[in-house]
């Protein structure tokens, strides 16, 4: 029994400081990649930056180019909110609009089949969803999903390569911890998990920095509600939007109804 015992206490002792000193190196060194990758992006804001950026985007693959920094052709305007007017209406009389994650993301997938739901039951508003690749790559992208999900349809797909419309919209580029965080990756894994959807080959032109975010506008051209992805939130809540704006339609419907009824009354 002492042999047994002095076994035990030589494992713990050899195991217990390995442990303890991975559970620093690890952090240390997951901090150190994350300033890493900032200071590279910021670097490439530069001028030099910009030039080097340049030469090296035409000899590496989408993937690689997608975690490249993305330099805004116009700055950044203040988030939206309830009560101002749209900034500028990518083609919505009344509905959301829906700025996508990069194409080959899941969460974009999602987010789509998400639209083509809403816009399915709700037949008069419309649903815009904007992509910052171009025209060609989002309807070969939509298409591929349609051919897994269902046809896509009832919604429109508009494109934004330079990101003019993100800009006007407030929407900021995700920082590298959103995009290759440990709670988006386990989030990925869950949604391909859960409902089967899984990252597809990163689109020409994609760039995964760029920030979801939805905007419902009302019939007299005002924001309504907001929301923008964040660390912890990936999937758009279409769902408490098209309630909200659809509460409109549902007065109208009820006023129509009380008139004819009144009509009817009269004869």
């Amino acid at each position: 029994t002492m042999k047994t015992v002095t076994k035990q206490t030589k494992s713990k002792s050899i195991t217990t400081p390995f442990w303890r000193s991975l559970a620093v190196i690890i952090p240390i060194c997951a901090i150190a990649i994350g300033l890493g990758f900032t200071t590279i992006r910021y670097g490439f804001k530069t001028e030099v930056g910009q030039d080097l950026l340049r030469r090296i985007e035409p000899h590496v693959n989408d993937d690689v180019r997608s975690l490249l920094p993305f330099n805004p052709s116009e700055s950044v305007a203040a988030i939206p909110q309830p009560g101002d007017m749209a900034p500028h209406n990518p083609q919505v009389k009344e509905g959301v609009v829906v700025f996508l994650r990069h194409l080959g993301c899941p969460f974009a997938e999602k987010t789509l089949l998400q639209m083509q739901n809403s816009s399915l039951d709700h037949p008069n508003l419309d649903f815009v969803g904007v992509s910052h690749a171009d025209e060609t790559t989002t309807s070969k992208w939509a298409k591929a999903i349609s051919e897994k999900h269902g046809e896509i349809k009832n919604l429109k797909l508009i494109s934004d390569e330079r990101r003019k419309l993100w800009a006007q919209w407030g929407l900021e580029d995700h920082s590298l911890l959103e995009v290759l965080g440990p709670r988006s990756i386990a989030n990925v894994v869950t949604l391909r998990l859960s409902e089967g959807i899984s990252n597809r080959e990163t689109a020409k032109g994609s760039n995964r920095y760029a920030r979801a975010g939805a905007f419902a506008i009302n019939a007299d051209g005002k924001i309504k509600y907001t929301w923008l992805s964040s660390l912890s939130k990936n999937n758009v809540r279409l769902h408490f939007f098209r309630k909200k704006v659809s509460e409109k339609h549902k007065k109208k419907k009820k006023k129509k109804n009380k008139k004819t009824k009144k009509k009817k009354k009269k004869k």
